[in-house]
């Protein structure tokens, strides 16, 4: 199982929206992460926002793993 370090800044893109926020793909770590909406940057967080940052290149701080 693949461990992050909590600070480490990583590469993904936003590949579905979900209850409470998006999944993201990480690509380096080929692992699947939460992003809450809250976190997307915009501070509405609606369908039109997200659809725009939607399969897109970003960076990404991660803030804690679990390993389920």
């Amino acid at each position: 199982m693949t461990t992050i370090e909590p600070g480490t800044l990583v590469t993904g893109a936003i590949t579905e929206e979900v209850n409470g926020g998006f999944m993201v793909e990480l690509h380096e770590y080929k692992i699947r992460g939460f992003l809450p909406g809250s976190h997307l940057g915009v501070r509405h967080p609606s369908r039109e926002n997200a659809e725009c940052y939607m399969h897109k290149s970003l960076d990404f701080q991660v803030l804690n793993m679990d390993p389920r």
